[in-house]
This record gives structure tokens, C-alpha cells and sequence, in this order.
């Protein structure tokens, strides 16, 4: 570290330069000004140069100028120098990999396109390695999964061995790029016919990998899945004993991928095995377990079949006997689209945070599908009815605080930028507080940050919220 006034002479020529030429920042009493302001009369220590650094990254694009500010105020350099042209440390390290990898990548592509089906010598199996990173180690840039006719190249031109089965069952993984229609089904079906021709050990797992759930659905055999889960239950049963991996987790996959499917026959028939669970207030490996991993990972449409079929059939009642508890009702109620029963579970909880993120659900749901008018509505009834910061265990704080961040973006993301400094200047503290301007600056000034901008930071989780 520098000596301290070293650094300060360092940090006042970094000023000069950085700041100078940036038309775009905006007026002294800003918000963006109040921000670093406040967030610079925090005591000396790590979480003042939290804030200071994610006031920082959300003015960057907003106002340079006072991002500048942010970064300079901070007890190290490190932010700063980001500000400067050219790549941080970071990237130094990032760039040279990649184009490393770009141009391995393109020099393994012209390799194995060259490739004719049995025709690899002494010394190829090890460059195919090699090129699909097969027992290589982590770099800091992962590995992309190569495209689906490169490993299909590269497996036929191999004879049989552990790289040509390793490859096969590499052409199954989910995402395998350029992939057509019935391709994974075809990588299964070669893995099949290679099996006989493999010695022990490569024979055994290969043999392990086809021996699975997912197999059973790429070859047409949903029912067979089914009775591999059914198995799974009845032997954890009879014996007690933990199984690698859980029945549940089986269980709900294969919930998931029948729904997908619009199988709702066979995703209930699955769901039918699951435990019964005295209390549904808890994620367990019950039905609850359903709500919490798998109906977030469905369109609205099939959601609310599913929750149909359960009511009507009396999967709900016997799995569920007392009902699902509110939270979790709400919850299942927003992922079938259904707003106002979603309102009325959460309401019924008598939890205002509950209904905080119910109604924070909503809005981003509406906002994502242009829905002005509804958006609105159901954002000025939120900013009416937030959350008190001074409620509860810290827990309750701490939640009620990072909901009322999250409004305060909606709030901005839509104009209403009084409501959003109302709510900001409701911190207790200085370090949420100037956080909180620091976003509505970054968001209602979005368009400056260019298309690909994620938005801006939303938490400062290494700081206490009654700060």
C-alpha cells in the first residue's frame, strides 16, 4: 500500500486527469453528489469503501465525474485505477488467455475438421484431448463446450478407448452447441454400440452413464424413468439408508422434464410418489420441494395445470394435509399467474414482507411484459405499504431493506423519482442511504451505459443495513 501522502498526491493528479472532458455529470446538488457526500462521512474503515466502491460501478456510466469522486475517497487505489485507459490487472491476466483459446480453438478446429472417420495415428489422441480440454485443469477463462459436430469428427476418426467414449458422452451434455434435432439420441446410440468394445473399467462407467434417468428420457423411455425413481424411493425405504442422488431430487426433475413436456399425466404419476409432509410452511422433500425447485422453472401455462390436477385429483390434500402454507402459496400462485390469489395467500400471512416480495414479483413480471398501467398501479400500492426498516429481528431488517432497494429501482425504472428519493431518504443510515441515490441515478440515466449494461447494483451485502 502507499504511504498515505504519497497516495493523496497520486489520488489529486488522477482527479485532474480523469475528471477532466466528462460533460455528461450531473449538477452539484444532485443526487449523485448527495450520494458520495454521504457515503464519504461514514467512518473510516471497510464498509465506507464498500459503499464508496458500489456507488462507484453504478455512477459509472450515470456520472463519471462523481464516480471518479467515489472511487478517490476510497482508502485504496484499486477502483480507481479502473478509471484509467487501458486494462486493469484483471484483464491483463483475462485477454492474453483468451486469445490464447481463440487461437488454439481456431487452429484445433482446422485440425479436426481435417479428420476422416478411423484414420487417427500415434500422437492424434493426444492432440484431440487436448482440443476438447479433456483432463485439462481450470483456467481463469472455463473451457466452452466445443460444437456438437466437432466431437462427432473427432469420435469417429478414434478408435475404441476412453477418449472416443469420453467424447460420445460429451455430445449428450445439456447445451452442446449446434446440436441438431435427435442428436443427443444419436451420441446415446453410439455410446451403446461402442460399450462391448471397451475394456473394464472404461466398460463400467460407461455403462453407469447410460444407466440413468436422463438416458431413459433421450431414448423414448419416460415410463422406465418412472420406475427407476419408484425404485429409488422403495429402497430408501426399506433401508434407510442415504441414496446418491436422493430419490426427491430424481423425483423432481423428472417432474420438471414431464411438464416441460406438457406430460401432465406422468409428471402427476411422479408426483404421487413424493412423501406426504405434516406442515408445508418448509421447503422439504415433499411437495414443497416441487414449489421451490421445479415450478420456477416453468412457463405460467403449465404451472397452472399442474396446481389444477393437484386440487382436483387430491394429490394436495394427501401430500399437504393442512394446505400449503401462505408464503409458499403466494409463491405458487405467481409462478401460475395468478396475481390476485397470489396477493390473497400473502396477505393472509400477515407478514408484510411476504406480501413486499409478492408484490415486487409482480411488478417485474408486468414490467417485463410492457404492462404500463398494471406496473404503476401495483407500484404506488407497494410504495405506500413498504416494509418499516425497524421491525423485527435482524433478518426482518435486513430484508425489509434490500425490498425497499429493490422498489426504489422499479420506482426510478419508471419515472417516479420522488416517490424513489422519498424512499431512499428513509435509510437510517448514510451507507444505504447514499446507495440507494446511487442507483436511482444509474437507473434513471440507463441509457447512457449502452444496450449491454446489466443494470445497476442492487445490494451491498457486506454492509449492516442499520448502517
Amino acid at each position: 500500500m502507499l504511504p498515505a501522502r504519497v497516495r493523496s498526491i497520486c489520488t489529486v493528479i488522477s482527479l485532474i486527469f480523469l475528471s477532466s472532458g466528462c460533460a455528461d455529470a450531473t449538477p452539484a446538488g444532485s443526487l449523485a453528489a448527495r450520494a458520495v457526500a454521504e457515503a464519504k462521512s461514514m467512518p473510516d474503515g471497510r464498509e465506507r469503501d464498500v459503499v464508496l466502491r458500489e456507488i462507484s460501478r453504478n455512477l459509472r456510466h450515470a456520472d463519471r465525474d462523481h464516480a471518479i469522486q467515489a472511487a478517490a475517497a476510497m482508502s485504496e487505489d484499486y477502483e480507481l485505477r479502473t478509471f484509467r485507459s487501458g486494462p486493469d490487472r484483471l484483464t491483463h491476466q483475462v485477454l492474453p488467455q483468451q486469445g490464447e483459446q481463440n487461437s488454439k480453438r481456431h487452429a484445433c478446429e482446422r485440425f479436426i475438421e481435417g479428420l476422416k472417420p478411423r484414420s487417427a495415428i500415434a500422437g492424434y489422441e493426444r492432440r484431440i484431448r487436448d482440443c476438447f480440454s479433456i483432463g485439462a485443469p481450470p483456467g481463469i477463462v472455463p473451457a466452452s463446450i466445443p460444437p456438437f459436430r466437432l466431437i462427432l469428427i473427432a469420435a469417429d476418426a478414434l478408435p475404441p478407448g476412453p477418449t472416443k467414449a469420453q467424447l460420445l458422452y460429451m455430445a449428450t451434455w445439456r447445451r452442446v452447441p449446434e446440436r441438431p434435432a435427435g442428436g443427443t439420441a444419436d451420441a446415446v446410440r453410439r455410446l451403446r454400440r461402442l460399450v462391448p468394445l471397451l475394456d473394464g473399467d472404461t466398460q463400467r462407467r460407461v455403462t453407469e452413464q447410460l444407466d440413468t434417468i436422463e438416458v431413459d428420457l433421450i431414448e423414448g423411455r419416460p415410463d422406465d424413468a418412472i420406475a427407476r425413481v419408484r425404485q429409488a424411493f422403495a429402497k430408501k425405504q426399506a433401508d434407510g439408508e442415504m441414496i446418491s442422488p436422493e430419490p426427491a431430487a430424481q423425483a423432481q426433475g423428472l417432474i420438471a422434464d414431464f411438464l416441460k413436456a406438457r406430460d401432465l399425466d406422468r409428471a402427476m404419476t411422479v408426483t404421487n410418489l413424493l412423501t406426504p409432509s405434516s406442515e408445508c410452511t418448509m421447503v422439504d422433500d415433499g411437495l414443497t420441494g416441487v414449489t421451490e425447485w421445479v415450478l420456477p422453472t416453468q412457463d405460467s401455462t403449465a404451472v397452472a395445470a399442474y396446481i389444477t390436477r393437484l386440487q382436483a385429483s387430491g394429490s394436495l390434500a394427501r401430500l399437504c394435509p393442512k394446505g400449503l402454507g401462505d408464503e409458499i402459496a403466494a409463491d405458487v400462485w405467481l409462478h401460475a399467474g395468478e396475481d390476485g390469489k397470489a396477493i390473497d395467500a400473502a396477505t393472509r400471512s400477515g407478514n408484510p414482507l411476504v406480501l413486499g416480495k409478492t408484490r415486487l414479483s409482480i411488478i417485474e413480471r408486468r414490467m417485463q411484459a410492457g404492462d404500463a398501467a398494471g406496473t404503476r398501479s401495483t407500484l404506488q400500492t407497494a410504495a405506500a405499504a413498504v416494509p418499516a426498516l425497524d421491525t423485527g429481528n435482524l433478518s426482518d431488517r435486513n430484508a425489509a431493506a434490500r425490498q425497499r432497494l429493490q422498489l426504489i429501482h422499479f420506482l426510478a425504472k419508471v419515472g417516479d423519482t420522488e416517490n424513489a428519493e422519498r424512499l431512499a431518504t428513509g435509510y437510517p443510515g448514510p451507507a444505504w442511504r447514499s446507495f440507494a441515490y446511487s442507483v436511482i441515478v444509474a437507473t434513471i440515466n440507463r441509457d447512457r451505459a449502452g444496450p449491454n449494461w446489466g443494470g445497476p447494483f442492487l445490494d451491498i451485502q457486506e454492509v449492516s443495513t442499520k448502517h
